[in-house]
């Protein structure tokens, strides 16, 4: 036998005898991802163009940039969705016996993100196809299907379930624009999808896998579903904060954040950590993560102070909110 006969023969032993790695799960990539509600600090470096402001201003705007955009796409972020909007379903299907459920490649379609100001774009998982009227589809990430036993069922089901189901999309920022028709947007990077419902904790699709149920909800009430239509909601204030109307009060703040951070050399991300009256007040702003206790921290926690949020029904209600920091380069 030659030498290399030999060598490719070790080499083909190696790779049969190499042990199988297994694929991370769903919850295992979601361990790493950083949640996000402000769809538009992650958008800004990809669209800001730094033309604001004088010499200075342009030059700390640019470094900004420059680092968010190497570092970002290596960065896994979670975005959460809840209720039948986020899951559209199709009707009673007696081929399937139950109805189909498609998850859309949206983090925000209908409403445009503000990445700067006069600078506003869709956000999608994937590049959207034109439609009939020229405007933009987005592309499904997921499908799954729910047995069911009769249109009667399947209609109780859209009920009483379908508003509690809860879509977790996880996805790295890209910079990849598109345009379709007089739209425009951006197509982040996919990583994983869960549907499930947030009630029961049960997992009706997750890719990856997930390893078994997911959290249930504590304050989960399925009985509401049941509520005539027609019902006016409109005019009680919520339960609690939902995270849409976090992210809209936050974007008050939004400018005034992003000229603290791009004052500071620190990397990483800074968490917000809010206790909101049900008046809608702040009552306090704490600041944790890599800008705890600097400068920068005091500005964030000032700038989140001003914020007004909707009031709610109840007594006080405290969250996070995360800050991606740039820092510059040395």
């Amino acid at each position: 036998m030659t030498g290399a006969a030999r060598a490719a023969l070790f080499a083909c032993a190696a790779v049969y005898a190499a042990p199988a790695i297994a694929a991370p799960s769903f919850e295992e990539l979601a361990r790493q991802a950083e949640p996000v509600s402000d769809l538009g600090m992650l958008l800004a470096p990809f669209v800001e163009d730094c033309r604001r402001g004088g010499e200075l201003e342009r030059l700390r705007c640019e470094s900004v940039r420059s680092a968010l955009r190497a570092r970002l796409p290596g960065r896994t972020f979670l975005y959460t969705r809840d209720g039948a909007e986020a899951v559209p379903a199709s009707a009673f299907d007696p081929r399937l016996r139950g109805v189909r459920l498609t998850v859309v490649g949206c983090l925000a379609c209908k409403q445009l993100v503000e990445a700067a100001p006069g600078e506003r774009r869709y956000v999608t998982l994937k590049v959207p196809t034109r439609g009939p009227s020229g405007g933009p589809v987005a592309a499904e990430v997921a499908r799954a299907t729910v047995s069911l036993a009769s249109p009667a069922e399947a209609e109780k089901w859209t009920r009483t379930v379908q508003p509690f189901l809860r879509v977790e999309l996880l996805f790295r920022p890209a910079d990849q624009p598109w345009t379709v028709g007089q739209s425009r947007g951006y197509a982040f990077t996919p990583v994983g999808v869960r549907v499930y419902n947030r009630c029961t904790g049960e997992v009706l699709h997750s890719e990856p896998p997930s390893q078994g149920q997911a959290p249930r909800e504590p304050r989960c009430t399925p009985a509401e579903a049941e509520a005539p239509e027609g019902a006016d909601a409109d005019k009680e204030p919520p339960e609690l904060l939902s995270p849409a109307a976090i992210n809209e009060a936050m974007g008050q703040a939004r400018q005034e954040i992003a000229t603290c951070v791009a004052q500071s050399q620190l990397r990483g991300t800074a968490r917000l950590s809010f206790e909101v009256a049900g008046t809608g007040h702040p009552e306090s702003v704490i600041v944790e993560g890599a800008a705890a206790g600097t400068r920068l921290g005091e500005g964030l926690a000032a700038a989140g102070g001003k914020g007004k949020f909707p009031p709610f029904r109840g007594d006080k209600q405290r969250f996070k909110y995360p800050v991606v920091l740039g820092g510059q380069r040395r």
